[in-house]
């Protein structure tokens, strides 16, 4: 599963929100394309599985970039141009098991 965290606060319209979180997704895949579970997750297109969830605030966002750096759970933040502020950030793909419990106080963005 690859992991998606948008901001929540956010004034964005729907689309715009949807691009970002596009960003972060394949600006993760990108990154990480040479590792082997990136590699496997691009091998079976049709049963790709993405979450996408929600950070209240940017201060949120940051902590869980703490979080996982500190956890060396690897990751992309994407930072919107020109305006140069960080909107979302996408792990690269991992099993739930492996991630799920830097998200326990997170909901999934609705």
């Amino acid at each position: 599963v690859q992991s998606i965290v948008l901001r929540g606060d956010l004034k964005f319209p729907k689309g715009a929100l949807c691009t970002q979180v596009a960003h972060a997704s394949v600006s993760a895949i990108h990154t990480f394309s040479s590792d082997e579970t990136t590699i496997q997750y691009l091998a079976d297109l049709k049963n790709m599985h993405k979450i996408v969830l929600k950070a209240e605030s940017l201060d949120v966002l940051e902590e869980l970039e703490e979080t996982l750096g500190y956890n060396k759970v690897q990751f992309y933040t994407w930072v919107e141009q020109p305006e140069n502020f960080k909107t979302a950030l996408a792990l690269k793909p991992y099993t739930q098991s492996e991630v799920k419990q830097y998200f326990q106080k997170l909901k999934l963005y609705q």
